[in-house]
């Protein structure tokens, strides 16, 4: 009998939700550390996006930093925002 292994098996069973960052003038930002509550710690890609993925259904907190702005919490709620595009705005420092 053969077996597979699936890369973040656990992802078929998870909430999705994208955040996609910029900065106030709508430019997306490439790099930006994106910590959730789950321990998840991304980066923004080049379109300023990054995809997290969690289990447990609830509210969710998550921190993005970036250099030269101002660190920002969001709220994500679970199940309501799965599937969702989050957009955030960073603020300069």
């Amino acid at each position: 009998m053969a077996s597979c292994s699936l890369l973040k098996a656990n992802d078929w069973n998870a909430f999705s939700v994208i955040l996609e960052v910029s900065d106030a003038s709508g430019a997306k930002i490439e790099g930006a550390k994106v910590q959730s509550s789950e321990k998840n710690e991304e980066y923004t890609d080049t379109l300023g996006r990054v995809v997290l993925f969690y289990t447990q259904t609830g509210f969710h907190i998550v921190t993005i930093q970036y250099e030269g702005m101002l660190t920002k919490q969001v709220k994500l709620k679970l199940p309501d925002d799965a599937d969702k595009i989050v957009l955030i705005s960073l603020q300069s420092k």
